[in-house]
């Protein structure tokens, strides 16, 4: 719901309340199912401890806000919809080990490092459509969406012309339809198609697939100190605020490096 004032009589404003979301009453709720094995297992007497945990989870009716297009009322993507949009898969393993390096009378010090890999794809989309826009749109004005859901890839999928450099004075610089140049020397230099348009596609993505963490703790008499690692790594980080200054500029570049 949302809130407004209207003047109904003309002269004083009365707060009143509006319906800004649509309803969706073929909408249903996510369903996952999952499978999971372990084993647990000591050593060292009890000092050392291993756990082995492997999974495969699917969410099948993937609820989404998306897009209503403009046909249908969407007031240029402003307005979105709860709908079923597909199917998410992930496969991942989860390791922990943990060892009282010392135990003694005054002095402890137990340690437990763990590890998470996760394989995240997007396995199916409703309707038959290979990819979905998200509702980000990248700086400088042109309206391009940042994000986007695409069959057999992870979700956070970035979305953005793939940046080559600049064109040269020595370069074979390639003519629209028209006849004319679609750059001058010193212009960005994007990935272009067989009509020498712009490929807009994935340029990264930004779901994790690995998370670990090491975790110390020791104890000497009445003295407690606790010391924590984390990592995060397999992903992307797209520069929103790098872009920002120079979409603002003149255009909005990629800064992930292509494959």
């Amino acid at each position: 719901m949302g809130f407004n004032s209207y003047a109904a009589d003309g002269s004083a404003a009365t707060t009143g309340t509006f319906i800004n979301r649509i309803g969706n009453p073929f909408a249903t709720w996510e369903t996952t199912t999952q499978g999971n094995v372990g084993i647990d297992f000591g050593f060292a007497q009890g000092r050392g401890s291993i756990s082995l945990d492997g999974y495969k989870k699917v969410t099948e009716d993937l609820l989404l806000d998306a897009a209503i297009p403009d046909y249908d009322g969407g007031e240029l993507g402003d307005r979105t919809i709860v709908k079923n949009v597909g199917e998410v898969e992930n496969i991942g393993v989860d390791v922990t080990i943990g060892y009282d390096i010392i135990n003694t009378e005054n002095l402890n010090w137990n340690a437990n490092l763990s590890l998470s890999y996760v394989k995240n794809e997007v396995t199916q989309l409703n309707d038959g459509l290979t990819e979905i826009l998200g509702q980000f749109q990248a700086p400088g004005g042109q309206g391009n969406i940042l994000n986007f859901i695409e069959v057999g890839e992870p979700l956070g999928q970035f979305r953005g012309a793939t940046f080559l450099g600049t064109w040269k004075t020595t370069d074979n610089i390639p003519t629209n339809d028209e006849g004319t140049p679609v750059a001058k020397p010193g212009d960005a230099r994007y990935l272009l198609d067989e009509n020498n348009d712009i490929v807009y596609g994935a340029i990264g993505n930004g779901t994790p697939t690995t998370t670990w963490g090491f975790n110390n703790s020791i104890n000497y008499k009445n003295w407690d100190i606790n010391i924590f690692l984390q990592g995060v790594h397999g992903f992307d980080v797209y520069n929103i605020q790098q872009a920002a200054i120079v979409g603002g500029a003149r255009d909005s570049r990629s800064f992930l490096s292509p494959d």
